[in-house]
C-alpha cells in the first residue's frame, strides 16, 4: 500500500482492502479506510466484530498499514468485502441500506451459501434504491469456507 500512496498525486485518495485467505481457513486483512469485512460465523450464528486498520490512501505519505488476523474461517462461516455503496445506498426519503440490513440479509441467506448472500445483499440493496440510481459503486464479495 505504500507504493500505491507514493504513487497518487497530492489531491487524490481512495480506500482499498487487500485480504489473504489461506486453504486451512487462516484469513488476514488490511484496510485503508476502507469498510472492515463483515464475517458471518455459522457455529454461533453471529458476526465478528472488525476494525478498519489504516487512513485512506492518499491522506499521508508516511501511513502504516497493520494487518489484522482473524480467528479462522470454519466450514459454513463467511467473508464479505463491500464498497460504501452497498450501505449507503438509500430509499427516497435518504434512508440508507445500512449495516444492519446487510447483516440481516447476509444471516437470513448464509445456510444457503455464498451465492445466496451475493444475491440478498444485491437484491435488498436494490429494492432499497427503488428505481433511482445509486450515488456510489457498489461492489460485494462474499467467499464461504466449504
Amino acid at each position: 500500500m505504500t507504493r500505491l500512496n507514493a504513487d497518487m498525486s497530492d489531491d487524490t485518495f481512495m480506500s482499498m482492502v487487500a485480504c489473504r485467505l489461506r486453504d486451512d481457513g487462516g484469513c488476514a486483512y488490511v484496510s485503508a479506510g476502507h469498510e472492515p469485512p463483515l464475517v458471518w460465523r455459522a457455529a454461533t450464528s453471529s458476526f465478528d466484530t472488525l476494525d478498519s486498520t489504516g487512513l485512506l490512501l492518499g491522506l499521508l505519505d508516511a501511513e502504516e498499514y497493520g494487518e489484522c488476523v482473524l480467528p479462522p474461517l470454519a466450514r459454513g462461516d463467511l467473508l464479505v468485502l463491500y464498497t460504501d455503496g452497498m450501505w449507503e445506498a438509500a430509499d427516497r426519503a435518504g434512508v440508507p441500506f445500512g449495516i444492519a440490513r446487510m447483516q440481516t440479509a447476509i444471516a437470513g441467506a448464509a445456510a444457503r451459501g455464498a451465492e445466496a448472500v451475493r444475491d440478498a445483499l444485491t437484491a435488498g440493496t436494490m429494492a432499497t434504491l427503488d428505481g433511482q440510481a445509486p450515488l456510489d459503486d457498489m461492489t460485494v464479495v462474499v467467499v464461504e469456507r466449504r
